[in-house]
């Protein structure tokens, strides 16, 4: 996964929700966050940019400053 919100795990055994990442707290704050250091993770596979602006929008989430960055 490239975002914090989108790593969310989710037992349907014992209906728990698993947070590795803090997409928690970043769903709280509507912000979308890379997982990992943005610099590196976009020039790894550029369209996360275009795919950071359109979950953003989607979402009504803002985009942290490390990644608007």
């Amino acid at each position: 996964r490239d975002f914090t919100v989108n790593a969310l795990y989710f037992d349907i055994a014992d209906f728990s929700l698993f947070d590795f990442c803090g997409g928690m707290d970043d769903l709280a704050q509507r912000r979308l966050t890379l997982i990992g250091e943005p610099e590196v993770r976009y020039r790894e596979d550029p369209v996360r940019m275009l795919r950071a602006i359109s979950f953003a929008a989607k979402l009504d989430l803002s985009i942290s400053d490390e990644c608007a960055e």
